[in-house]
């Protein structure tokens, strides 16, 4: 599970992250209010999957492919737009930022290397800091509401005030899913949809799940580890 999940995100996040470099250079912002919708966007798209995840394991029981293809459908669902719209971040940024092309040389080195530290940081403190601290979804929350933080700022110094306070809404989305139901989260679907497939809905399903009470559910820096319980008082990962 964990080779599949891995191979998935990265894959799915590295392609993203291209095909939106590739899409939007080609494509010229107008001004820093462009820059502002862009990253209001990328924040909704990084809210939505939050809203919406607990609905992913009873939609992944409808179909019928293996576990590796569930896994990429998943990371798919869940990364592709937010990594298409990241992609296109660094062009943009750097067309703002060196308008002639006599300075083209310096905007994108600077940039670039802001991009790689940034990169760094955030890798380290997610894995390191922010997992183990806020959960998975605690820190997706905080990244949207990082970038609708920054949105609001670039719309707001184009004198765009209204827009602005728009942009601030998928950080608040965001924040109001920032937990979940964590029977849900280890419902192990991408293995496990074959044998609920005879669920008629989605509240027979949770019905189904919710047999199996959660005695413990916590992130560490390591894995996420979650303790269930059956009706019969058999405990088990």
């Amino acid at each position: 599970s964990t080779v599949f999940a891995f191979t998935a995100s990265v894959a799915v996040v590295l392609a993203g992250l291209a095909v939106g470099s590739m899409a939007f250079s080609r494509r010229r912002p107008e001004g820093s209010a462009a820059l502002g919708w862009l990253l209001a966007a990328l924040a909704l798209a990084v809210a939505l999957p939050l809203a919406f995840y607990d609905t992913l394991p009873y939609a992944l029981t409808r179909f019928r492919v293996s576990p590796a293809d569930v896994a990429f459908l998943g990371a798919a669902v869940m990364a592709a737009p937010a990594a298409l719209l990241m992609g296109a971040v660094l062009p943009w940024a750097v067309t703002l930022a060196a308008p002639a092309e006599a300075h083209l040389g310096r905007a994108v080195g600077t940039l670039y290397a802001a991009n790689t530290a940034g990169a760094i940081i955030g890798a380290a403190a997610a894995g390191l800091v922010l997992l183990p601290s806020w959960g998975w979804r605690g820190t997706l929350a905080a990244c949207a509401a990082g970038y609708a933080a920054l949105a609001a700022t670039l719309l707001a110094r184009a004198g765009r005030s209204g827009a602005a306070l728009a942009a601030l809404a998928p950080g608040v989305l965001a924040l109001l899913f920032r937990s979940g139901n964590p029977r849900l989260e280890a419902s192990g679907m991408f293995l496990y949809a074959r044998y609920y497939r005879e669920a008629a809905s989605a509240a027979d399903f949770a019905a189904e799940l919710g047999r199996d009470r959660v005695v413990f559910h916590e992130t560490g820096r390591d894995a996420t580890v979650t303790v269930l319980e059956s009706p019969h008082n058999e405990r088990f990962l």
